[in-house]
C-alpha cells in the first residue's frame, strides 16, 4: 500500500519537483500546504497532482479549510487533549501572537489554537497519513500545532532542517533532539582521529576557513540581507527625478499605486490588508527600530578584550532559532539575567545586538525589542553592551565562553576551540566543548568549569564536523525563492538537480524504512 503523506510549506520550485519525484514513485501527497505567489501556480496543477488536496498558507493561518473540506463533523478539542498539548502551548501560543498586527484579545487568540487542534485532529484522523513532511523546524502557529499532534500521536515526523553549515541539511524528527544520527554517530566515533582531508571537499574548505581566527566567515546572502530594504517605501526625490528623465515616471507611478491598493499577502491572524494599510504600519514599526536603535547606540560601550568575559551574541527574533528551538529562552532577557548572576567574580558580559534586528527591512522585530529593552540589560551591572560593528570573530576570539540559544557564533566558537553555553536546543549540542545549561545553577557549574580551563578539544569538534559530513545531505531547498544563486560560491552551490535528487533519495529512504 502506498504511504499517504502531507507536506507543509513546500513553496519552491525545488520543493515542488521533489514532491513530484516522491509522488512518482509511489508516495501518495494527500494534503499540500504552501505558500507565496509560486505556490499559487502549483494549487493549478491538476496533471500532475489530481488528487492532492491544496491549501494557501494564509488561509490555513486563518483556520479557513480547503474547499474540498467539509468541517462541521470535526470534534472540539477536549480536555485530555488539551493536557497532552500543555508542553506545546507556550511556544504555539507565541507563534499565534507574533502575526496579530490589529490587536486580537488572549481570549480570541487561544480560541483559534483550539480551532487549529480541532482542524488539524479532524484532518488526521480522516485521511492517517504515515507521515507529515516539514521544510524547516516548523514556525507558523498553525503548523506547530500539526507538529505537536503529530507527535503526540506517534506519526512519522519528517523535518529537513538546513543547519548554516554550506549547503548541509539534516533530516530530523523532533526539533529538541536534533539529529539524533549525528549524536549517536559521534559518540561511537568521537575518540578517533578524523583529518581534514577525510571531509568531503565542501566541508574541508569551510573547516580552514573557520579555524582561521582572523577570517571573516559571514556567508553572502548574510552580508546581502542586511543592505535590504523596507518594503513599501516612498520614493526619494531623487528617484522621482530619476524616472522623469528616463521617461518612466507614470509607468512606475501606476505601479506604485496599484500596489498600494492591492491586497497585501503578508500572513497575518485577521483579513489581509491593502498596501497602503500595511505601509502606514511598517512606518510605525520602522520608527519603533530606528528610536530603539538610537537608545543601544546611546549605552553601547566599546569592549575591552583585556578583561574576562562572556560573549552573549543575541539571535534575530522573530525566528524559529528562537521560537521555538530555544523553548522559554526564546526570551533572551532570560539568557542575559542567567549567565550574568552566573559569572565568576570579575568577569563581565558582552552582549551585542544582531546587526539585522533593528534595520527597517526588519520591521518585524519591534515586537522583541521594546521600549527598555536595552536599559534592562545595563541595569544589570555586570552586563555590557558592545557595537554592532564589533567583529563578531574578535569577540569569539577573546571570550572565555559564548552563550547562545541556537545561535551558529556556539559552533563558530567551538571550531575556534571556545567553549559555549547552549541554552536551546541546536544541531550541535552534542560536541565537545557544549555545556547545556537552563538556570542559575547549571549556568555556575559550567562556568567553574570553563573557569579552571574547560575547553573543547580541537580533535573531538573535527570528528564532530565528520560525522555531520556522514549524517547530513547537500541540499538547500530554499535556495530561488528567498536568496539569490550569485549569494553562493563554488563550494556551497549545488544545482536545481542535484538538490531535487539529494532531497528526493533522503526523503524516500525516510518514509519507506
Amino acid at each position: 500500500m502506498a504511504k499517504k503523506i502531507f507536506i507543509i510549506g513546500f513553496s519552491t520550485p525545488i520543493l515542488r519537483d521533489v514532491a513530484l519525484q516522491l509522488q512518482t514513485a509511489g508516495i501518495d501527497i494527500v494534503y499540500w500546504q504552501g505558500y507565496r505567489d509560486y505556490f499559487k501556480s502549483i494549487m493549478q496543477d491538476k496533471e500532475h497532482f489530481p488528487k492532492t488536496i491544496f491549501h494557501y498558507a494564509n488561509d490555513a493561518i486563518r483556520n479557513i479549510p480547503p474547499v474540498q473540506i467539509d468541517t462541521s463533523s470535526f470534534d472540539p478539542v477536549g480536555q485530555e487533549m488539551l493536557v497532552r498539548l500543555q508542553p506545546y502551548y507556550s511556544n504555539a501560543f507565541l507563534l499565534i501572537s507574533r502575526i496579530d498586527y490589529t490587536g486580537w484579545s488572549l481570549v480570541r487568540k487561544r480560541n483559534l489554537y483550539y480551532q487549529y487542534i480541532s482542524f488539524w485532529q479532524g484532518m488526521l484522523k480522516k485521511f492517517r497519513p504515515d507521515a507529515i513532511i516539514f521544510p524547516d523546524v516548523p514556525h507558523s502557529g498553525n503548523n506547530y500545532v500539526l507538529y505537536a499532534l503529530a507527535k503526540i500521536l506517534h506519526i512519522h515526523v519528517i523535518i529537513m532542517e538546513q543547519i548554516g553549515v554550506e549547503t548541509r541539511t539534516l533530516l530530523i524528527d523532533d526539533y529538541e533532539m536534533s539529529s539524533t544520527a549525528l549524536r549517536d554517530d559521534y559518540q561511537i566515533n568521537q575518540d578517533k582521529a578524523c583529518r581534514v582531508e577525510d571531509l568531503s571537499v565542501d566541508l574541508q574548505s569551510y573547516y580552514r576557513q573557520h579555524v582561521n581566527p582572523r577570517a571573516d566567515a559571514t556567508p553572502q546572502y548574510q552580508k546581502r540581507a542586511l543592505q535590504r530594504k523596507a518594503p513599501f517605501r516612498t520614493p526619494t526625490l531623487k528617484i522621482i527625478i530619476k524616472h522623469i528623465s528616463h521617461l518612466t515616471f507614470f509607468s512606475v507611478t501606476f505601479s506604485y499605486l496599484r500596489m498600494l491598493w492591492m491586497e497585501n499577502e503578508e500572513q497575518t491572524l485577521g483579513a489581509p490588508m491593502r498596501g497602503f494599510q500595511y505601509k502606514f504600519m511598517i512606518n510605525k514599526w520602522v520608527r519603533i527600530n530606528r528610536s530603539l536603535a538610537k537608545k543601544y547606540e546611546h549605552l553601547q560601550k566599546q569592549p575591552g578584550f583585556s578583561k574576562k568575559f562572556v560573549y552573549l551574541p543575541l539571535s534575530f527574533q522573530p525566528e524559529r532559532t528562537t521560537c521555538p528551538q530555544a523553548g522559554m529562552f526564546d526570551d533572551q532577557l532570560l539568557i542575559i539575567e542567567t549567565v550574568a548572576r552566573s559569572l565568576p567574580t570579575g568577569w563581565t558580559v558582552y552582549v551585542k545586538e544582531n546587526p539585522g534586528q533593528l534595520r527597517p527591512a526588519n520591521f518585524f522585530s519591534h515586537m522583541y525589542r521594546y521600549d527598555g529593552y536595552y536599559e534592562r540589560i545595563v541595569k544589570l551591572g555586570n552586563v555590557q553592551l558592545v557595537p554592532v560593528e564589533t567583529s563578531t570573530y574578535d569577540l569569539i576570539e577573546n571570550a572565555q565562553a559564548i552563550a547562545v540559544g541556537t545561535g551558529t557564533a556556539g559552533w563558530e566558537a567551538l571550531l575556534r576551540s571556545k567553549p559555549v553555553l547552549v541554552f536551546g536546543f541546536v544541531w550541535y549540542m552534542y560536541c565537545d566543548g557544549v555545556f547545556r545549561v537552563s538556570d542559575v545553577a547549571l549556568c555556575q557549574a559550567a562556568l567553574k568549569k570553563i573557569q579552571e580551563g574547560g575547553k573543547p578539544d580541537t580533535q573531538k569538534v573535527l570528528n564532530y564536523l565528520a560525522a555531520l559530513d556522514r549524517n547530513s545531505m547537500r541540499a538547500r531547498h530554499f535556495r530561488t525563492l528567498f536568496y539569490r544563486e550569485n549569494d553562493y560560491g563554488k563550494s556551497d552551490y549545488i544545482s536545481h538537480e542535484d538538490n531535487v535528487s539529494n532531497l528526493t533519495k533522503a526523503l524516500y529512504e525516510s518514509l519507506t524504512i
